[in-house]
């Protein structure tokens, strides 16, 4: 995690993380995410994984959202860190 913390630091300190349940968990539950950007898509896939694998409900503030004519819907939200 030292490694994220050095990066975030330096000029420009945005990271875009894409992953799945496991490696967004460790990040969050880290300090290290401070906007989570969702894009909700109308297609029903049935079981799915896990936005944040093993952690419980967050601190999530909703920042803005926006839908699309094709029923695409984007959420920003800021994390609490605690």
């Amino acid at each position: 995690m030292a490694f994220t913390e050095n990066l975030k630091q330096e000029v420009g300190g945005d990271i875009w993380l894409v992953g799945g349940g496991q490696i967004n968990a460790m990040f969050l539950e880290n300090g290290l995410i401070d906007e989570i950007y969702l894009s909700v898509i109308p297609i029903y896939l049935g079981k799915g994984i896990h936005l944040f694998h093993g952690i419980g409900s967050g601190n999530l503030i909703l920042k803005e959202q926006k839908t699309y004519d094709n029923g695409v819907m984007k959420l920003l939200y800021k994390t609490k860190h605690v």
